[in-house]
């Protein structure tokens, strides 16, 4: 995984007619192993809204964890 590209450097890169977007990645988020429990994502989401990176350790992208998919979780875990 080499970064996170955010709808404001997407449109930098466009203005300046860059060729590729890897000047324009931010490292700035958030990445988690396969077996990190859920109630830990939740208490990331309150930091940050980006989805949640799941990666394997060498850094390869297994997965995305949105907002609302933790919630629905958590909310389900709830009623039972």
């Amino acid at each position: 995984l080499l970064g996170l590209l955010e709808a404001d450097a997407a449109s930098r890169a466009i203005e300046a007619k860059a060729e590729t977007i890897t000047d324009h990645l931010t490292q700035d988020f958030r990445k988690v192993p396969p077996d990190e429990p859920l109630q830990n994502l939740f208490a990331m989401f309150s930091e940050k809204s980006y989805p949640i990176a799941v990666v394997d350790e060498q850094q390869r992208l297994l997965g995305v964890v949105v907002k609302g998919a933790v919630l629905d979780e958590l909310a389900r875990a709830g009623e039972q």
